[in-house]
C-alpha cells in the first residue's frame, strides 16, 4: 500500500518544484486498455488529492510504459506532471 506521493513541476530540465500531496489511496481501475500490456496512458489503481492552486479534487494517477519500467504521472490542465509514490 502506497503511503506518499510527491509531486514535480516544471519545464523539461528543470528548475523543478516538488510539492507533497494532500492525500492518497487505492480504487478500482479499468484493465489496461492496451494489448501488448504497454502505452502511453495506462490506468493505476492509485488517485492522489492535490489541493491549493491545482484545485482540491482526486486525480487518478497514470503510467507511461514502453519498457520494463514506466513513469508515473497524473494530468493537471492538459499537461502530463510527474508523480512518485512511496
Amino acid at each position: 500500500m502506497a503511503t506518499g506521493c510527491y509531486i514535480q513541476f516544471g519545464a523539461w530540465g528543470g528548475p523543478y518544484r516538488t510539492i507533497m500531496v494532500e492525500g492518497i489511496k487505492e480504487v478500482e481501475c479499468g484493465p489496461n486498455p492496451y494489448v501488448q500490456g504497454y502505452g502511453p496512458k495506462i490506468p493505476t489503481p492509485y488517485m492522489v488529492k492535490i489541493g491549493g492552486e491545482f484545485g482540491n479534487r482526486w486525480r487518478r494517477v497514470y503510467c507511461a510504459c514502453y519498457g520494463n519500467s514506466g513513469t508515473t504521472y497524473v494530468v493537471i490542465d492538459g499537461v502530463d506532471t510527474v508523480v512518485d509514490i512511496y
